[in-house]
């Protein structure tokens, strides 16, 4: 009989241990997807197709949320098997991802100011707060903006009803996960009609907006789903044949889909093939090629920096290829920099706060 396993025990040997993954070089690789997406986008030049699908921003996209997703439930599962409480998860995801997010909110700020804006009125202060707040939902009339951070008010969602996905899904056989992927998948198959139909109400307008996070919880399901089913999931993808020849068809399907436009495009934010098939790919190579870590993680700084970096360049009209190389340059610098003088430290801290919340929780 089929059954879940959600532990880190593997009944299989030829199943990788849950560590044994290079989740680190995928994450930095996702993180750079998105980079080169916008910086070819905003700089005015047309992605090189020998790049393929390493210029389409939405592959970035779901490969972190695919990540976040398998990683995310992981912690709560061991959460909830070391007696420990929903506040404690919470507490990891929001140290996790505010700390570096405010910061960078804050050079928001500085930009304006040196843009001329005056960020003293109650206008501005009230509108930057709630802009920072609700992930960029709120405009911020003549601020800077940036175009990344509604991925992250998706993400907060995902944190949000990962313990009623635990509680619903955890334990339960492979196949009602894959029903839910499949009822949750119809929000992006049918995201036109969706918005449209959203928009007919003025009260909840708002939730017609193309980043409405109902379209991309999927994708967080089926990384969550290789988590609970590993022992499956994980050992039928991780088998370097099978994961390279999945990666080689969906190269050959992108580039049909996206550079020779023989397949139709569909889909408002995310293809909703490629919210299928990325994750899949995105776990497997994850373990098909062993533990591989990185001493550093500039995955998510860069994540954050990169659209302010190239919005400043284009003020001062500095366009080109050599601007074009210099932003990848500048982008990565202020990755490292922000990375060793900024989260390295908050993320120490946080560490001991987090085991001083534990044995409070555990007394």
């Amino acid at each position: 009989m089929e059954t879940a396993i959600c532990s880190d025990r593997l009944s299989y040997r030829n199943i990788p241990s849950f560590n044994d993954n290079c989740f680190d070089i995928i994450r930095l690789l996702a993180a750079f997807i998105v980079m080169f997406s916008h910086s070819f986008k905003w700089f005015g030049f047309e992605k090189p197709i020998f790049m393929l699908f390493l210029t389409d921003g939405q592959v970035g996209v779901i490969i972190f949320y695919a990540l976040s997703g398998y990683l995310t439930y992981a912690s709560y599962d061991r959460i909830v098997k070391n007696k420990g409480n929903v506040w404690l998860f919470w507490y990891k995801r929001i140290v996790r991802i505010y700390p570096v997010y405010l910061l960078v909110s804050a050079f928001m700020v500085i930009i304006d100011a040196a843009r001329g804006l005056n960020i003293l009125t109650s206008t501005y202060i009230i509108r930057r707060f709630l802009n920072i707040m609700t992930f960029g939902l709120i405009y911020v009339p003549d601020g800077i903006s940036n175009g990344v951070i509604w991925s992250l008010r998706v993400e907060v969602v995902f944190y949000v009803i990962v313990p009623l996905i635990y509680a619903i899904l955890n334990n339960k056989r492979l196949v009602w996960w894959i029903v839910t992927v499949v009822a949750l998948w119809q929000f992006n198959v049918w995201d036109t009609q969706f918005l449209g139909f959203l928009a007919k109400f003025p009260v909840i307008n708002i939730l017609s907006r193309i980043d409405n996070p109902a379209m991309f919880m999927y994708e967080f399901i089926i990384g969550s789903m290789f988590y609970c089913h590993r022992e499956k999931l994980v050992g039928i993808f991780s088998r370097k044949g099978i994961v390279i020849s999945l990666t080689i068809l969906f190269t050959v399907w992108t580039f049909l889909y996206d550079k020779c436009g023989i397949v139709p495009k569909f889909g408002e934010m995310h293809n909703p093939v490629y919210g299928i098939v990325i994750p899949f790919i995105t776990i497997g190579l994850g373990y098909a090629f062993g533990r591989f870590r990185l001493n550093f993680d500039i995955s998510y700084g860069l994540f954050l920096v990169h659209m302010l970096v190239i919005y400043e360049l284009l003020r001062f009209e500095k366009g080109g290829v050599m601007w074009l190389f210099a932003s990848w340059i500048i982008i990565v610098a202020l990755s490292f920099v922000l990375h060793y003088a900024f989260e390295k430290p908050v993320k120490a801290i946080t560490s001991k706060m987090e085991k001083k919340l534990e044995k409070k929780i555990n007394a």
